[in-house]
């Protein structure tokens, strides 16, 4: 049966492999809309107990989180409480709190972390009291930040350590690997500051008799200020390559998803890349990239995400394609706001209930696959601060479809942005 085909929305791509000029044409073409309200001084504070990572991978925490993400409001405060964490030899807290907070006059983020009862690696490390506190603050001269860690009872490898230590002392854990004391990482230019505090921070390198894998991180009293000058608005957005929903059972969450920072990447792109392990029957598909890159200034916003899946197989055939790029961007120059999707396409697509489709999908277009349900090909959802592109979505409408419950959501290539 051949689909009803939409009509290409304002600012659409309609054809492969769309260029830097033609894409700037159509930016130019696009209607403009409101553009987002500036944004007064922007506050950024987050603190956590104790977390542990493997290679990139969390295996515990963050513990008693406290966090205010990006916002212009102040006076604000956040506090959580925990009654600890336990893992084995690896990681044992007693009471955890922390705090995040943000001040109007002077313009200061602040957060703090305060962990109790401290035993790392079977008690190669342990403190009775670890705190950490960072500050950042705006002022006439500009940005400022301050941070500290002060302990009670710290042992380091049979050996009583200070109160307090410079910023990033190293200290060796024979047969372990070494522990960073009061750890600081400070970041800024004109325009923003932000100091992480990690009060302890040890790294295994070497196989050890505990058994704890190498390449571990265990990350203790997390303490994170910021501050940014005014910017045209906050920056949001999401790009993954495959999810299945379903109201009914399983979730098969996006992997591999790239995020935009609400402040922009400074105009580094940012990339998520990976296979993805697919579902037998339902969708396979081989390599993920995912991207984002942004900016946001005084003067200026502009952000794009991207989406790119390779190979894609849809219920064994229902749908074939060797590349789909779904791409959104918002661009704000002068309080002129515009959004478009150029640079979304497909490359090999094939649709056999519908084999007058090319490459060339028009935007919105809407096909049924009998026995199955509706299949939406580069489909564009417009709000009046945001732009989704789903390149591929196929919402199930009818029963014993491949083991997928009725009302089944499965998206491919999926790229949002937005500006508020």
């Amino acid at each position: 049966m051949h689909g009803r085909r939409g009509k290409a929305t304002r600012g659409t791509a309609t054809a492969v492999g769309v260029g830097c000029a033609v894409a700037l044409a159509m930016l130019s073409a696009v209607a403009p809309t409101a553009g987002a309200t500036a944004v007064r001084d922007t506050y950024t504070s987050f603190s956590y107990g104790s977390r542990v990572l493997v290679g990139s991978t969390v295996t515990s925490g963050p513990s008693a989180t406290s966090q205010i993400g990006c916002t212009s409001a102040a006076p604000l405060s956040r506090t959580s409480d925990s009654a600890g964490a336990a893992r084995k030899v690896l990681l044992v807290t007693g009471n955890v709190t922390t705090t995040a907070a943000t001040a109007p006059s002077p313009v200061r983020s602040t957060s703090s972390a305060v962990v109790h009862g401290l035993r790392l690696l079977g008690g190669v490390v342990r403190s009775a009291v670890v705190e950490s506190h960072a500050s950042t603050t705006l002022g006439a001269s500009g940005f400022s930040s301050v941070g500290s860690t002060t302990f009670a009872n710290l042992v380091v490898g049979g050996r009583t350590v200070s109160r307090t230590v410079p910023p990033n002392t190293r200290r060796a854990l024979p047969g372990l690997g070494y522990v960073i004391l009061n750890q600081q990482t400070r970041a800024g230019d004109a325009t923003s500051a932000s100091l992480i505090v990690q009060a302890i921070h040890v790294v295994v390198t070497q196989p050890n008799r505990l058994g704890v894998a190498t390449g571990t991180n265990v990350l203790v009293g997390h303490a994170m200020s910021g501050l940014s000058r005014p910017v045209v608005g906050f920056l949001g957005g999401e790009a993954y390559g495959t999810s299945a929903t379903s109201s009914a059972s399983a979730r098969s969450d996006p992997k591999f998803k790239a995020l935009m920072p609400c402040l922009g990447t400074g105009g580094r792109q940012l990339v998520d890349t990976g296979a993805q392990a697919g579902r037998a029957g339902v969708l396979a598909s081989g390599v993920d990239r995912n991207t984002a890159v942004g900016t946001d200034l005084p003067a200026g916003a502009d952000a794009r995400m991207t989406a790119t899946v390779h190979d894609v197989s849809l219920l064994a055939g229902v749908l074939r394609a060797s590349v789909v790029v779904a791409a959104a961007q918002v661009v704000d120059r002068g309080g002129r706001l515009r959004f478009d999707d150029g640079g979304s396409r497909f490359e090999g697509l094939s649709v056999p209930s519908d084999p007058m489709l090319g490459p060339s999908v028009p935007p919105d277009t809407v096909v049924t696959i009998p026995g199955v349900g509706t299949l939406y090909l580069h489909r564009v959802l417009r709000t009046a601060g945001a732009l989704e592109v789903r390149m591929i979505e196929l919402v199930v409408t009818h029963r014993d479809v491949a083991g997928l419950a009725l009302g089944s959501d499965v998206r491919i290539g999926v790229a949002r942005v937005s500006l508020r």
